[in-house]
């Protein structure tokens, strides 16, 4: 009986030191790594301080990417965008009222131009005319008839008409075509008569642009699709820029963050493909494959410290299968299927 007691005694002690070295050995190397699918979480804000005039989203709803979350008071830039549309609206009938009258101006300038070379033509018919009938007394004087009596006055006529005609052309000349300047069309003419008229529609509609500018920047949207998580401001709350009061999180995450202790030499290469296990049921886990492996070790979060203890890893990024149904921040259990499967040859 006493043997059969110390016999029992020393076999439980054995299996109990096996226990403890298996125990040792499966905390020294746990077949399953630990990781945590991403959190795509998005703060939100305005582009422009102010004072919040509506919200139209509440905690829960689902947004899509660009949805208007809020807007803010916009009733000094209302007032600005009015008086400066009010203000393009005049400027614009001016402009119109300016140009036809420039354009009556040039017309007439050219019909003026038009009668100026209309008579410019007749008194050179009228000079030729002159030059005839001068030429006409010369040869007769020449031919011993006799000077004719009108011979000197119509050389004096002939030069005044001269004078008369080449200062007509001149003028005509420097209107029509100013010195080393090609010939300009109608409308260019007039655009450089309107110019300061222009110059003023055109600043006007800078202010305009950058009041809408404005405004929009005091609407605030939806970086991207996903459930509104956070709203920590209120109607009626003034608020910085770029100072966060919504948070919005994707709901579609692609990626899972896996940590491989530093107390484990696992070959670990992208592309090699695991197996992803949820801690909710099996019926969640899925697939996917290694992405990128990072060069050196890191700590763990705290949120995965193995039994209390702080370790560094080496992190992998893992892509998920398509059409997963692990959510955001949820942690996981991983095991990397041996066999690279067209995977990279170096980590």
């Amino acid at each position: 009986m006493d043997n059969l007691k110390r016999n029992l005694f020393y076999f439980l002690l054995v299996l109990a030191g096996l226990g403890a070295a298996y125990g040792y050995w499966a905390w020294q190397l746990d077949p399953y790594l630990l990781g945590t699918v991403e959190s795509r979480v998005r703060p939100v804000s305005a582009w422009e301080g102010g004072r919040i005039q509506e919200i139209l989203v509440t905690v829960g709803s689902r947004v899509r990417t660009g949805q208007t979350l809020a807007r803010l008071d916009m009733s000094d830039l209302v007032a600005e965008r009015d008086v400066l549309q009010e203000q393009l609206t005049s400027l614009e009938k001016i402009l119109a009222a300016d140009r036809q009258r420039y354009a009556l101006e040039y017309d007439l300038l050219q019909l003026r131009v038009s009668q100026q070379a209309a008579a410019m033509q007749a008194d050179l018919a009228e000079l030729n005319a002159l030059n005839r009938e001068i030429r006409i007394l010369q040869e007769a004087e020449t031919a011993g008839l006799g000077r004719g009596r009108d011979l000197t006055r119509l050389v004096i006529q002939r030069d005044g008409l001269r004078q008369s005609v080449a200062e007509q052309s001149a003028l005509i000349e420097q209107r029509v075509r100013p010195a080393d300047d090609p010939p300009a069309d109608r409308d260019t003419v007039l655009t450089s008569l309107l110019g300061d008229r222009m110059e003023s529609i055109h600043q006007t509609l800078r202010r305009l642009i950058l009041v809408e500018q404005r405004m929009a920047m005091r609407t605030v949207t939806a970086p991207c699709g996903g459930l509104v998580v956070e709203i920590t401001a209120t109607e009626g709350v003034t608020i910085d820029e770029y100072l966060p009061f919504m948070t919005v999180e994707d709901t579609l995450v692609s990626f899972v963050e896996v940590y491989v202790p530093e107390t484990q030499d696992r070959p670990v290469v992208v592309g090699q493909s695991v197996q992803v296990y949820s801690r909710r049921s099996d019926q969640y886990s899925t697939s996917g494959r290694i992405s990128f492996v990072h060069p050196g070790f890191s700590p763990i979060p705290e949120r995965l410290w193995l039994r209390g203890q702080m370790l560094w890893a080496r992190k992998l990024r893992v892509e998920l299968a398509p059409r997963h149904s692990l959510l955001p921040g949820e942690s996981v259990r991983v095991r990397i299927v041996k066999g690279l499967d067209h995977a990279a040859t170096g980590p």
